[in-house]
């Protein structure tokens, strides 16, 4: 019988090597996975009070994150309506992910009340006017901004600063590396500084990541959500049409599936989302056969056979494209 002899060096280096393919199948990279995530019949979660619901289905749709994913798991890539992003790309790098998750939880929060107060003007009810705050959430590493999440930016070199679409507006005729006044409120109280801007996607910037705090009246009927492990924005446009077209019920599209994305603003306007592609895969998976779409993001899914995707760039035509 031949006998064997073990080398236990080359033994020690097979099972380092093992141990660091194991490691490193499970070891975190700089990418993560967008997934389709569900599509949520709103009749079943949004109540109006001393209304009926609509008898139309609308569907809000949402996406699945897995942040930082495994070696592993990317081969889920492969899968229909998977993207892999960095994640650098959807979670800003100065924001840790317990505070990505709670502003996620505050864009949710507030995409309710907006819906709320866009659907109840359009229905004809008299509402006080939103104020709208410009709030710092984080700060990328890149950026000269001496300023700190929480901070309210309202001034931009003497001008006063009410809306992100302003200081988008006031930074795109600073060209970058140039210096801006920036007024903003910190703990109350008003202070003033200079900020060198800085070039991103071939774009004037502050370095800072912003949000809008929209600061929204009650509403004269009271509107109840039970949604749970749901968080963003994009739910508003989907919720505003739930709520509107229980107040104002009609009897076009009784038991069709309609789904979509939007933000909203207290205007009316709908707003980029991301994630276009999942969501529409989420649409599909529940039956949809419309989906309606930021005019923004049409372009990503415009090619779609098997469910009509219509694009809305405000809330008005949302309505007129279900009355039609």
């Amino acid at each position: 019988m031949k006998r064997f002899r073990f080398d236990r060096a080359r033994l020690t280096v097979y099972a380092a090597a093992a141990l660091v393919a194991a490691v490193g199948a499970f070891w975190p990279t700089p990418y993560s996975l967008l997934l389709p995530g569900t599509a949520l019949d709103l009749d079943t979660v949004v109540s109006v009070a001393g209304h009926a619901p609509p008898g139309v289905h609308l569907y809000m749709t949402d996406v699945s994150l897995l942040a930082n994913a495994a070696p592993f798991t990317l081969i889920d890539a492969f899968f229909p309506g998977v993207r892999v992003v960095k994640t650098g790309d959807v979670i800003p790098t100065s924001v840790t992910p317990d505070r990505f998750e709670s502003l996620m939880r505050d864009a949710m929060h507030d995409s309710q009340s907006i819906s709320v107060y866009v659907a109840e003007r359009a229905a004809g009810f008299r509402m006080d006017p939103v104020t709208t705050q410009v709030v710092v959430s984080g700060i990328a590493p890149s950026s000269h901004a001496d300023l700190r999440a929480g901070d309210v930016l309202v001034g931009v070199d003497g001008a006063p600063l009410r809306t992100v679409a302003g200081l988008r507006d006031a930074l795109a005729r600073v060209r970058p590396g140039a210096v801006v006044r920036i007024a903003y409120l910190r703990d109350g109280r008003r202070a003033e500084r200079p900020v060198a801007t800085i070039s991103l996607d071939g774009k004037t910037k502050l370095g800072v990541y912003i949000g809008e705090v929209q600061n929204v009246p009650p509403p004269p009927v009271p509107v109840r959500f039970a949604i749970h492990n749901v968080s963003g924005g994009s739910g508003a446009l989907m919720f505003a049409l739930e709520i509107y077209r229980t107040l104002r019920p009609s009897g076009a599209h009784a038991n069709e599936r309609i789904a979509g994305t939007g933000t909203l603003d207290s205007d009316g306007n709908v707003g980029e989302i991301a994630g276009t592609m999942q969501k529409l895969v989420a649409a599909r998976r529940a039956g949809a056969t419309v989906f309606l779409v930021p005019l923004q993001n049409y372009a990503e899914i415009k090619d779609q056979r098997d469910v009509r995707v219509i694009p809305v760039g405000t809330f008005d035509e949302a309505v007129r494209a279900l009355a039609s």
